[in-house]
């Protein structure tokens, strides 16, 4: 599985090792750069442990980004780097690689391959410290987010998207609108959409809403007004008033079948337990 690593006999499956590993399987391409690293059978061999390595790297198993960031750092089998080295310790430590962002730390404050930035180091840093903590990755995301520009919007992305992944409403929420050009976002819909959705089914009042009006806009590449107006109306019933004005105004612009569709999916996800509104009200149908 990714990122879970596990002992082999590398001498009696070193063929076999290579196969799989030709073949683009990540486990098998982090396992036969672990026996070229520690010459598990096979003579030891930097250049081929690092060309293992960031195969599996690029393919996300986070462990091998690590490994590839210090690699890329000493010269070890690649030539020193600090760049690349920057790139691969980024890309472990926005999936919570502790040693990673420690290490990405040291690289900021040093000033290696970028200029010397305390207050970048100081938040990997934290997050460093915080050991996975959805809470800890929320706030130094908020606490930079009243200063965006253009250096930062996409630091701030990578905090809140630390922190939803681990289960952070609020951080999805956020992160769905960096995402949403309605609130002058990046416009890239489709995360717009993901993000929103995690806050939405967990009963977020805001991404119930903002969900709603992404999928009322014509110019989202998204227009689905049975969507929009089941969202809204959950918004609606877990009491936020312009929800239900907008839902209201959608339910005009509906045809009967569009109606009736919106009521039967409203019923299968509080059936299936996809979303639980938190009172029900009565629906007026289409005159």
């Amino acid at each position: 599985m990714k990122g879970q690593h596990i002992t082999l006999n590398f001498t009696e499956g070193f063929n076999n090792f290579c196969i799989a590993a030709r073949q683009s399987n990540m486990e098998a391409q982090y396992n036969l750069g672990v026996a070229y690293l520690t010459g598990k059978g096979v003579r030891k061999d930097m250049v081929n442990a690092a060309l293992w390595f960031q195969k599996a790297a690029l393919q996300g198993d986070t462990e091998a980004q690590y490994i590839a960031g210090i690699m890329y750092e000493y010269g070890c089998g690649f030539k020193q780097n600090y760049a690349e080295a920057t790139k691969w310790y980024r890309k472990a430590s926005e999936k919570w690689h502790i040693q990673a962002q420690e290490c990405l730390t040291r690289l900021y404050l040093a000033g290696k391959a970028l200029p010397v930035d305390s207050r970048v180091a100081n938040r990997w840093q934290a997050l460093a410290r915080s050991k996975g903590s959805a809470a800890a990755a929320f706030e130094t995301a908020t606490e930079i987010s009243g200063k965006a520009n253009d250096c930062n919007k996409s630091e701030i992305a990578v905090l809140l998207r630390a922190a939803a992944e681990l289960g952070h409403v609020q951080a999805a929420y956020l992160l769905g609108s960096l995402f949403d050009k309605h609130h002058n976002g990046h416009d890239n819909t489709q995360e717009a959409l993901k993000w929103y959705q995690i806050g939405a089914r967990q009963g977020h009042v805001q991404s119930q809403y903002d969900l709603g009006l992404l999928y009322s806009h014509a110019d989202s590449g998204a227009l689905d007004l049975v969507k929009a107006y089941v969202w809204l109306d959950f918004a609606a019933l877990n009491g936020m008033a312009d929800a239900a004005a907008k839902r209201d105004s959608i339910t005009k612009t509906m045809s009967r079948t569009e109606f009736y569709a919106a009521q039967r999916l409203k019923r299968e996800m509080i059936q299936f337990r996809e979303l639980q509104p938190k009172r029900e009200t009565r629906q007026v149908p289409l005159q």
